[in-house]
C-alpha cells in the first residue's frame, strides 16, 4: 500500500520570531500592561504565557540586555494568586516571583527573572500566537 507524504509548514507573520509552532513579537516601544495586552489582541495574539522553562530560556536569549518586557501575568485580587492571561495559575516552582507589594500586580521578564511591577508603568512587551499551518490542502484551496 502506497502512502503519500504530506508536507506541511507552520508560518509566522513578517517581523515575528518562529519557534516550535509558535510566533513571538517583540515591541520596540513602551506601553502600560493593559495597553500592551490590547496591542497583542489587535494582532490576534496575547501577551506571552510561558509554557515551560525551555520557552522562557529561548525568550531570554532574544531579549538579552537590561530591558524589562511585560508578560501575560498579573496578580488577581479575586484568586489572590499570580494568573496568566489564559486563566492558568503561575507555577511558582518553575517561575518564582515575589508577592506583589505597593500595587505591583503585573509581571515583567528581565533577563533571567520574573518580577512584579505596577501595571501602569511603561515597558516593552512580547506577544505570542500559534503559527499558521500551511499544508497541501491549504495550497490546493488557494488560501495563500
Amino acid at each position: 500500500m502506497a502512502t503519500d507524504k504530506i508536507s506541511e509548514c507552520k508560518l509566522c507573520p513578517m517581523n515575528w520570531v518562529s519557534k516550535k509552532g509558535k510566533c513571538y513579537w517583540f515591541s520596540e516601544e513602551t506601553k502600560n500592561w493593559f495597553e500592551a495586552q490590547d496591542s497583542c489582541s489587535r494582532k490576534n495574539a496575547h501577551m506571552i504565557v510561558f509554557q515551560n522553562s525551555e520557552e522562557m530560556k529561548f525568550i531570554q536569549n532574544i531579549i538579552q540586555g537590561n530591558y524589562r518586557f511585560w508578560i501575560g501575568l498579573n496578580f488577581t485580587s479575586t484568586w489572590k494568586n499570580w494568573t496568566w492571561v489564559d486563566g492558568s495559575l503561575l507555577n511558582q516552582t518553575l517561575f518564582p516571583i515575589t508577592l506583589p507589594k505597593d500595587g505591583h500586580r503585573c509581571g515583567v521578564l528581565k533577563v533571567n527573572q520574573v518580577l512584579s511591577e505596577m501595571c501602569n508603568d511603561q515597558f516593552k512587551w512580547i506577544c505570542k500566537k500559534d503559527a499558521v499551518l500551511i499544508d497541501h490542502t491549504t495550497l490546493k484551496r488557494g488560501l495563500l
